[in-house]
């Protein structure tokens, strides 16, 4: 839900030039580092099992990388 809404505002509410869009595909990974960078949503979110063999740490450190970017 959270996902729809963004792509509703990214298409109709900010109606910008370029290109932007956000994939589906991405969601799941989305949520589980929203969870790990806000404790507030630990939990919020429910996993399932995926193909992704990057752990939570590894999440992170990614994360770091290209924030500090």
């Amino acid at each position: 839900m959270i996902g729809e809404r963004i792509r509703w505002f990214a298409n109709i509410e900010r109606r910008g030039d370029d290109d932007w869009l956000i994939n589906d595909h991405y969601w799941p990974y989305y949520s589980r580092l929203a969870m790990l960078v806000d404790e507030r949503l630990t939990g919020i979110f429910s996993r399932r099992d995926t193909h992704f063999d990057a752990t939570d740490e590894e999440i992170l450190e990614v994360h770091k990388d290209t924030v500090q970017q």
